[in-house]
């Protein structure tokens, strides 16, 4: 399969690829973050006293709630800079679905990204949200051409179950 869709991403669109790719980070973050600051309140519990606190745990407490308070920052400068960009006009993107990998053009970004790499492709009633390593891309259905519609549609459900089992090969296709 080779198809290259080109489309104007509506201001909800933009919205919706940016919240499902800042949900993300929160929670990867959060993963990292919250094991580290708890080490870092244990060890600087122990030494509850007048001067005493310091070192290691204090270190630790500070990184480890650092690394829970930075997606919070970034995804609060991310919603503000979207909603800006959302009330421009919008621009063109071009997505390129072909069986090697899923290609992705907006103001002169592009990016290839081979399907092994998609961790959920999931459907909504306007849209396909792809999700991948560095984010998401939300490929609105009008923007499939009617003819292609079934061919697409079949094309994305093989790669969500391949995505879902974690191999992301396709074979015998």
């Amino acid at each position: 399969m080779n198809v290259t869709l080109s489309f104007a991403q509506t201001p909800a669109e933009l919205r919706q690829s940016l919240r499902t790719g800042s949900y993300l980070g929160l929670v990867r973050q959060s993963i990292v973050g919250l094991p580290v600051a708890a080490v870092g309140v244990v060890l600087v519990a122990g030494r509850i006293t007048p001067g005493a606190a310091g070192g290691w745990g204090v270190l630790l407490t500070i990184a480890g709630v650092g690394m829970l308070r930075s997606p919070q920052i970034g995804l609060i400068r991310s919603l503000i800079s979207a909603s800006r960009k959302a009330r421009t006009t919008p621009t063109p993107v071009e997505v390129t679905l072909t069986d090697d990998h899923i290609g992705y053009a907006q103001d002169g970004y592009s990016a290839q990204v081979a399907w092994r790499y998609v961790t959920d492709i999931r459907a909504n009633a306007g849209s396909w949200i792809i999700t991948t390593g560095m984010g998401s891309i939300v490929l609105p259905k009008r923007a499939v051409p009617t003819g292609s519609q079934p061919e697409v549609t079949d094309f994305l459900a093989r790669w969500r179950s391949l995505a879902r089992a974690g191999t992301g090969t396709a074979t015998g296709s």
